[in-house]
Formats: C-alpha cells, structure tokens, sequence
C-alpha cells in the first residue's frame, strides 16, 4: 500500500511495547513496518466507524422498542413472539 502521489508523512508517538510488538508482528508477517502500521491505521478507521454505525442503528432500534413498549421483553418472550409471527406468515402462505 504504498500511493506515493497520494501519502503523507506521519509521526507518531508509541509506547516502547506497542512498537516492539507491531515490529514482530509485521516481521513474522514478512511486511515493513511501515506497511503494517500504515494497514492498521486504515483497518483501525474501517473499525471505528462500521463500530459507530453499529452503535448508531442499535440505539434507534432501542427506541423503537422501548416506543413499541417491548424493550424490557426477556429472551423467552421475543422468541415466543417470533414463533407467533413465524406461525402467521406459514398459514398466510402455505395454508391451501
């Protein structure tokens, strides 16, 4: 991943152990550590941001719930639901 039109020069502070384990790391994984930290970077910004999505559509579902009045519903009580609707939908399209 080396885009030399389109990189930018980075310093970086990290703790001696933080350094010392992503130079093994990227040597047992035969890349430069230049590479391998520049592939974490991006792997770490995918993360945090699909994390923030994640984060962002469970709380609307949260709301939901809790508008709908069925947010403190146990585990027992969802799949008894779900079984109902399931039961619903077969006898809607499978009943002769």
């Amino acid at each position: 991943m080396n885009y030399p039109n389109q990189s930018v020069s980075v310093t970086v502070m990290l703790p001696q152990n933080v350094y010392q384990q992503a130079k093994e790391t990227a040597a047992n994984e035969q890349q430069h550590l230049e590479a391998f930290l520049s592939q974490l970077i991006v792997d770490g910004l995918k993360s945090h941001t699909i994390g923030k999505l994640w984060e962002t559509v469970s709380e609307q579902y949260r709301d939901r719930l809790s508008q709908e009045g069925t947010l403190a519903q146990s585990t027992d009580e969802v799949l008894q639901t779900l079984r109902k609707i399931r039961e619903q939908v077969a006898d809607e399209f499978y009943s002769g």
